[in-house]
């Protein structure tokens, strides 16, 4: 597994195969949510998603890169560093449903690390949802040694 930078390239590759891994996560919302909430909160998920990789990838205080596997995009991470403050940040990361279960989150998730432990970050932070869906995501931090903080939202519909 190669892992480099995002490149402009990457992006459409990278936009589609984010789609589709959070689409179990979305079905999921939809389902605790109720189907008057979720199409109010997550109108456009799809293209939500889309646009953050491209936001990401166009922001410069935010590194993305992309992990490799045959010539394919196998997974993307995002994150930002504060070096004065000593703290940093992932802030997205997504496998590709054709690659998960094979190491490519926890890979990306201690490269990340690596380098801002080189850096001299003391503090990395990471946040994911508390719901079945986001299982895999909370196994995947914990198994490079985030510890969870519990965090609840709360919705309700007003007619």
């Amino acid at each position: 597994m190669e892992i480099r930078a995002l490149q402009a390239q990457d992006i459409e590759s990278v936009q589609n195969f984010t789609v589709n891994a959070f689409k179990p996560i979305f079905e999921s919302f939809e389902n605790i949510m109720g189907e008057k909430v979720f199409p109010i909160v997550y109108s456009d998920w799809r293209q939500v998603h889309r646009d953050h990789v491209t936001n990401f990838y166009n922001d410069d205080n935010m590194t993305c890169l992309i992990a490799v596997i045959d010539d394919k995009p196998a997974g993307f991470i995002v994150y930002h560093m504060q070096p004065a403050e000593k703290t940093g940040m992932i802030e997205f990361l997504v496998v590709n449903p054709d690659y998960q279960n094979r190491g490519v989150g926890t890979e990306l998730n201690q490269y990340v690390i690596d380098i801002m432990r080189q850096t001299g970050i003391k503090v990395v932070s990471v946040s994911t949802g508390g719901d079945p869906s986001h299982e895999p995501a909370q196994k995947a931090y914990e198994k490079v040694g985030f510890k969870p903080f519990p965090n609840i939202w709360y919705y309700q519909y007003l007619d």
